[in-house]
């Protein structure tokens, strides 16, 4: 069996991921892992694996944050926060894995009121 090393931010985050899936964490962990990968998008690197990681963190945590609870995670981002987020929600229509479209929808509804839809489809640094 070899032994594979992993630079310590993959580490990191499927750390990340690993513990976000365990289901009695309350949910203001999950609220604390989406504002961490949003934080540290892997948007510059070529990792599949990473983005993939990451991808599936947010979407996770996203679709544990109550419907009520939305708009006040939402209002607590920054601009860079926001885009990266959208991003997210477009890469999760494009795999609706661990949340559902229409909860996607609603999150889609919050952000882009406060994020410019033009700013994320045409910026390069794909999550």
């Amino acid at each position: 069996m070899a032994i594979i090393f992993y630079p310590a931010h993959y580490l990191h985050h499927v750390s990340i991921v690993y513990v976000s899936a365990h289901p009695s964490i309350p949910s203001g962990q999950y609220e604390e892992a989406v504002r961490m990968v949003l934080d540290n998008a892997p948007v510059n690197s070529k990792d599949v694996g990473l983005k993939e990681a990451a991808s599936a963190l947010i979407l996770r945590g996203m679709s544990s944050i109550r419907t009520n609870q939305i708009d006040a995670f939402v209002g607590g981002l920054n601009q860079k926060q926001l885009d990266t987020l959208m991003k997210y929600i477009y890469r999760g229509f494009q795999k609706p894995v661990d949340i559902t479209c229409p909860a996607l929808l609603t999150w889609h509804e919050k952000v882009w009121k406060l994020s410019s839809i033009c700013r994320v489809l045409t910026d390069r640094q794909v999550v």
